[in-house]
C-alpha cells in the first residue's frame, strides 16, 4: 500500500530514473536539432526541405524499419489466423 502511495505521488523507482533521464535528453536533443534545421531552411525553399527530409530518412533508416515491420506483420497474419481457427474449434456454441 505504501508503494502505491509513493508511485502516485510522482516519486519513481531508482530503475526508471536513468531511462526517464535518457528519454528526456533524447527529446531535448531532437527539439534542438529541429530548431536548428528550421532556422537553416527558408519556408519557400522546398528543394532544400526535400533534400533534408531525404537525408534524414537515410540516416534514420526509416525505409529499412518500415520494410521490416511490414514483412513481420505479413508473416504473422497466417499463424494468427490458424491460431484463431484452432481456438474457434475448441469453443462450442449451443445449438439453437
Amino acid at each position: 500500500m505504501a508503494d502505491d502511495a509513493t508511485s502516485s505521488s510522482g516519486a519513481s523507482s531508482p530503475h526508471s530514473t536513468p531511462a526517464r533521464a535518457l528519454q528526456e535528453s533524447l527529446i531535448a536533443e531532437a527539439k534542438t536539432e529541429a530548431l536548428r534545421v528550421q532556422s537553416e531552411l527558408d519556408k519557400t525553399d522546398w528543394g532544400a526541405i526535400a533534400t533534408s527530409v531525404r537525408a534524414h530518412m537515410k540516416s534514420g533508416r526509416i525505409n529499412v524499419a518500415a520494410q521490416a515491420f511490414a514483412y513481420r506483420w505479413f508473416l504473422s497474419i497466417f499463424p494468427t489466423i490458424i491460431a484463431l481457427l484452432g481456438v474457434a474449434t475448441l469453443v462450442t456454441l449451443p445449438q439453437s
